[in-house]
């Protein structure tokens, strides 16, 4: 879901079961090449949404890649009773 969209910012939060976090940045060149979170009417844009679209996937990549710390630690966890 969407949690935070500003003229400058969109971030982006995935929900359950994986959790997980990203946003994109629209700076000076976004602007010069027409591209903007928000419609005139404050709505967002399809550009908007399509970096929603990629913040999400790239949050769903980080948490499907990331690395297993500990894993000993939260192995050794689990068979305690």
């Amino acid at each position: 879901m969407i949690v935070e969209a500003t003229g400058r910012y969109i971030g982006v939060e995935l929900d359950a079961p994986l959790k997980g976090k990203s946003g994109i940045n629209y700076g000076f060149a976004s602007a010069m090449a027409g591209h903007y979170v928000f419609n005139e009417d404050y709505t967002l844009s399809k550009d908007g949404l399509e970096a929603a679209r990629r913040a999400l996937c790239w949050a769903y990549e980080r948490v499907l890649h990331k690395p297993e710390e500990d894993l000993v630690k939260r192995l050794n966890k689990k068979r305690r009773i």
